[in-house]
């Protein structure tokens, strides 16, 4: 009798481990409690004397978002034609007997075109009296000047004076009033002030009836009235 009540009682202790060792693993499983509550290990142990312990949460469970990897923005690389660019010519600079136009009146200034002759002071006019133009009156004498011997010839509308010296006929003056004469930069009888200045520049004198232009000994003077250009005069003062 007491054989049997003692193998009734192991029999019962025996259920009861079963039940406990059932539950204990559906709940290392992740099984839901009674309430629905989800089971959260807390401790780590395997094997025989497993001492994880679990216990009930009603907090979410958090799923880690992946970050996106950035794309990379694509770098404009600017690509610099190499070589030279064709395009329109420049046009050529060719050296012209025009004056400085900042005002800056040079010697190479003075010179004015009549007939087939530009006429300078101080140039040789030996054998080209003709080519200026027709003689009117042609007039030889002792200089009053300095030693030498004048020849002046006057034609249609001007003059061109000259002294011999070494058997050169050197210009030393010359007078156009008409006749077509017309200096290197276009300006004749009839110009206005301002023509002459866009021409030439500020004058080196302005006496209000005249302008005048130096460099040196050699001087171009327009002569003036009412503002327009009446007579052209060239000189060489070095003419004593």
């Amino acid at each position: 009798m007491r054989n049997k009540a003692k193998q009734t009682i192991a029999l019962a202790m025996l259920a009861v481990l079963t039940l406990v060792l059932f539950t204990a693993c559906g709940e290392r499983r992740g099984a839901p409690s009674d309430d629905g509550a989800v089971r959260v290990v807390l401790g780590i142990g395997e094997g025989d004397g497993d001492s994880r312990e679990y216990v009930d949460t009603d907090e979410p469970v958090y799923t880690a978002t992946p970050t996106p990897t950035p794309t990379p923005t694509p770098t404009l690389t600017v690509v610099t034609p190499t070589g030279s660019v064709t395009g329109a010519p420049e046009p050529s600079k060719t050296p012209t007997d025009t004056p400085d136009q900042k005002g800056t009146f040079k010697s190479d200034d003075c010179a004015v075109v009549v007939g087939k002759v530009t006429v300078r002071p101080h140039m040789d006019f030996s054998g080209k009296e003709n080519d200026a133009g027709k003689v009117v009156e042609k007039l030889e004498g002792q200089s009053c000047l300095e030693s030498g011997y004048d020849i002046n010839y006057y034609y249609d509308g001007y003059n061109i004076d000259t002294i011999t010296q070494n058997g050169k006929q050197l210009v030393y003056m010359a007078a156009f009033n008409g006749g077509g004469a017309k200096t290197l930069r276009d300006i004749g009888i009839g110009a206005s002030v301002m023509e002459v200045i866009a021409a030439y520049g500020e004058p080196t004198e302005d006496s209000g009836v005249s302008l005048a232009y130096v460099d040196g000994d050699i001087q171009l003077m327009f002569y003036l009235d009412d503002d327009v250009v009446s007579e052209m005069v060239i000189v060489d003062t070095s003419f004593k």
